[in-house]
């Protein structure tokens, strides 16, 4: 143990300590030091991901996954998010479905800050809309370039739980499809409704016109047939959370034997939650800027 000798230097050793709890302050308030662990951290970086055999692709993730593990929040609670950009691209990390404040949506025309390539940024941000929403990397992409933006892994469902959950079920399942292996092909068009279904807006632009293109389609990651299967028991009541985090296509999902009772669309509960509605659903691929 040392001891101050004089009134000289207990002066300077009190303002040298002043002078670091200063900086620190201003250092915590711009966001960088960490004064506590982060809520949920999220790092983007390189991955190879085999959808199904011979179908491998090399891509970029959060956490090292396609689709990212389900983001559990709580409605009205904040949460400190930090992310973690491993790449050599700046990136836009979008919360799509939230009313957040600009800075932290994640769109660049919006205004919100950007994740410097090898960088982070860190912030807080409250969910008010409970249930099923969407994270997914708000990149542009081009012609030449098919890789990047909701092209890539970077995905995730994001589930805020509500105040006051009134459904009871025996089970959850969250489903997030996607596809992979994209390219540009000329499409030639007829006009018809099959086409303009099947195509979306592309099929009504002016012949020819080009398509994005896909290898193959995923659920959580993993081709039909390549996957686990969804395992329940009779008398079940089993709720689905299902995301397309497609860049553009639309998917049709079916459960032989079984009829869908839609109770949610595009994370908000509709105005009658009940009756059937067959065999099938429809998922679109969520508008760009949203």
């Amino acid at each position: 143990m040392s001891i101050l000798t004089n009134r000289r230097e207990f002066l300077k050793s009190s303002t040298t300590l002043l002078a670091y709890q200063a900086s620190r302050a201003m250092a915590v308030r711009s966001g960088l030091v960490e004064q506590h662990p982060a809520d949920l951290t999220l790092r983007i970086g390189h991955i190879t991901l085999e959808v199904a055999p011979g179908f491998v692709y090399k891509t970029t993730a959060y956490n090292g996954v396609a689709p990212a593990p389900v983001i559990r929040l709580r409605q009205g609670i904040p949460a400190t998010v930090e992310i973690i950009n491993e790449t050599e691209h700046d990136e836009l990390a979008h919360w799509h479905g939230l009313s957040v404040p600009v800075p932290v949506d994640g769109t660049m025309e919006e205004g919100s800050q950007m994740i410097p390539a090898g960088g982070r940024i860190r912030y807080t941000l409250t969910p008010e809309e409970p249930g099923t929403r969407y994270l997914h990397s708000h990149a542009m992409s081009d012609s030449r370039n098919l890789d990047r933006g909701t092209y890539s892994g970077q995905y995730a469902m994001v589930y805020v739980e509500p105040k006051r959950d009134a459904g009871s079920y025996d089970q959850r399942f969250f489903l997030v499809t996607h596809e992979w292996g994209p390219s540009l092909e000329s499409q030639t068009s007829n006009g018809d409704q099959e086409a303009e279904e099947d195509n979306g807006p592309l099929a009504m632009l002016p012949e020819p016109s080009m398509e994005v293109e896909y290898d193959i389609g995923s659920v959580n990651g993993r081709a039909l047939g390549h996957g686990e299967p969804l395992q329940v028991k009779e008398g079940q009541r089993v709720l689905f959370h299902l995301l397309n985090a497609s860049a553009t296509a639309t998917q049709q999902l079916a459960l032989a034997g079984h009829a869908f009772q839609v109770i949610a669309l595009d994370g908000n509960p509709v105005p009658l939650p009940h009756g059937n509605y067959g065999q099938r659903v429809s998922l679109r691929a969520s508008p760009r800027n949203n």
